[in-house]
């Protein structure tokens, strides 16, 4: 059975896809999170891998965002390369992540998994509609 290689439009979808995706850990990671609103499907859900939902509006979850922000002050982000699926105007990107952050005095590493289910707007942008995580149990470092 012979694999056909994606055609070129099916690659620039996957590029702007991870395009926004990169820009909504540039959003956050820049101390403004406000800025994440515009890559935010106004539906927008945050949910745990097991399906617990988190935040579910484009202003929680920019919220959500902002909170983490101002309450941690990040020392290392390492997010792997996405994978990223596209059909149509759906695409979804996966991929794990290590992050190290202090809060309230404590320095904690965790590792964690995500999913971003993103659309294409009639503007053309992608945004985000549904962001699943799953972060493993931060541990705790001492100083």
């Amino acid at each position: 059975m012979a694999t056909s290689l994606p055609d070129s439009s099916e690659s620039t979808r996957s590029e702007e896809v991870r395009a926004a995706v990169d820009a909504i850990d540039r959003g956050w990671r820049s101390g403004h999170p406000q800025a994440l609103a515009e890559l935010f499907d106004e539906n927008v859900v945050i949910a745990t891998l097991g399906g617990s939902v988190l935040a579910r509006g484009r202003a929680p979850c920019v919220q959500s965002y902002v909170d983490f922000v101002r309450a941690s002050r990040i020392l290392d982000y390492r997010p792997a390369d996405a994978s990223v699926e596209v059909w149509g105007d759906t695409a979804v990107t996966r991929r794990s992540f290590a992050i190290r952050y202090e809060t309230e005095g404590a320095t904690y590493d965790e590792q964690g998994f995500e999913i971003f289910v993103m659309r294409r707007c009639d503007d053309g942008a992608w945004r985000a509609c549904w962001r699943a995580v799953d972060a493993r149990p931060a541990k705790h470092r001492t100083s």
